[in-house]
C-alpha cells in the first residue's frame, strides 16, 4: 500500500506543482517539532521505512496534524486513504474506515480527516506520510511535538 500511496503523492506533485519552494512552504516548515498527535490514545508506534504507523486499540478520529487541502481522497482495498497538500508539502493519511471529506476541501489543524479502519485481529493502525513534492521526508516523527516523541518513546 504505501507504494501506491507514495505514487499517489506524486500524481498529487505533478497535478498542483509550482515547481519551486514558495514562501508559504517557509511557514509550512516553520511548523517542524510542532505537531499534535493525530489520534488521542498511542498503544505503538513503527517507524521504519517512509512515514510512520500508528496503531491503537479501538478505531478513533483522526484529525489532521496541519492545515492544508485535501487533494486525493481514494479508496485502497478496503480503507480510505486522504492526501492533504499545503503547498509543495502532501501529509497522507491512510487506513481510514470512513471519511467525509472530498477533493478541494480546505482542512484545519485538529479538523477530523476520518475514522480509523481496523482488521480481523482487531488492529487499528494509521499510516501517515510526509512529501516534499515527489520525494518522502524521512523521519517524519521529527515534525511532532516534542511531547508526542516523548509519550511514544521516539528519538
Amino acid at each position: 500500500m504505501r507504494e501506491y500511496i507514495n505514487y499517489l503523492a506524486f500524481i498529487c506533485f505533478l497535478q498542483t506543482s509550482a515547481f519551486g519552494q514558495s514562501s508559504e512552504d517557509s511557514d509550512f516548515l516553520k511548523s517542524k517539532g510542532t505537531w499534535p498527535s493525530p489520534i488521542d490514545r498511542i498503544v505503538k508506534i513503527d517507524t521504519r521505512g517512509v512515514g510512520i504507523t500508528i496503531q491503537t486499540d479501538s478505531n478513533r478520529i483522526v484529525r489532521s496534524v496541519q492545515p492544508g487541502q485535501v487533494a486525493i481522497v481514494t479508496f485502497i482495498g478496503d480503507d480510505y486513504a486522504v492526501i492533504v497538500r499545503n503547498n509543495n508539502y502532501f501529509i497522507s493519511y491512510s487506513n481510514l474506515k470512513s471519511t467525509s471529506l472530498k477533493k478541494s476541501d480546505y482542512v484545519k489543524a485538529g479538523q477530523e480527516i476520518g475514522i480509523l479502519a481496523g482488521d480481523n485481529d482487531q488492529l487499528y493502525e494509521l499510516d501517515i506520510s510526509l512529501y516534499c513534492g515527489d520525494k518522502a521526508v524521512v523521519r517524519i516523527q521529527d515534525w511532532f511535538s516534542k511531547d508526542f516523541r516523548r509519550r511514544v518513546r521516539i528519538k
